[in-house]
């Protein structure tokens, strides 16, 4: 995906259901970390969630000793936080990458959302009926790009639920590609 999109240098990404923003903030430090010439690149992460209380927290990047010791590698506090007191604060460079915004999955996708290169939709699914879990991939599919990538939650499929996407498995990476048309 990188090569194919090395001559626009343009990536996005949405993470679904983000929270307090660990997920965003994590997939931008990784892609920083992997990628350093994606600093060059218009990289936008586009994370949204139906809480905007949650939102606000994620939006300022503080976090507590105890939520950046949840599986943050000491490497990546390091470089892409900051320590302010009893506080860990994410840097600017990291935190102007993402777009954080209130979005209620039911709801029809802002339009800025198409093209998306990849799309995480992790541990969310699970809190539909099966009708609006098509809905939702059938929305996800019309949003993403022809060879763009779906990661779900480890216990989520799409079986017997939405017939658009096929199932990769890369390096025990299990992740969901649009059908070609």
């Amino acid at each position: 995906m990188m090569e194919k999109r090395k001559k626009e240098r343009k990536l996005t990404i949405w993470s679904n259901a983000c929270s307090s923003g660990q997920e965003p903030y994590t997939i931008a430090m990784l892609l920083l970390d992997s990628f350093p010439e994606l600093r060059n690149w218009n990289v936008t992460i586009h994370a949204t969630d139906l809480s905007n209380q949650i939102l606000t927290k994620a939006r300022s990047g503080i976090y507590n000793q105890t939520e950046v010791n949840r599986g943050l590698p000491m490497q990546l506090l390091m470089k892409y936080f900051v320590r302010d007191g009893m506080q860990w604060k994410i840097k600017d460079d990291i935190r102007d990458m993402i777009q954080f915004s209130e979005l209620n999955l039911i709801e029809r996708f802002p339009r800025q959302f198409q093209g998306l290169d990849i799309v995480f939709l992790r541990n969310v699914l699970i809190y539909f009926c099966p009708e609006t879990k098509t809905d939702i991939l059938n929305r996800v599919d019309s949003s993403i790009a022809s060879d763009g990538c779906l990661f779900l939650g480890g216990s989520e499929s799409m079986m017997n639920i939405c017939d658009r996407f096929d199932r990769e498995l890369i390096n025990k990476a299990v992740f969901y590609r649009p059908k070609s048309n």
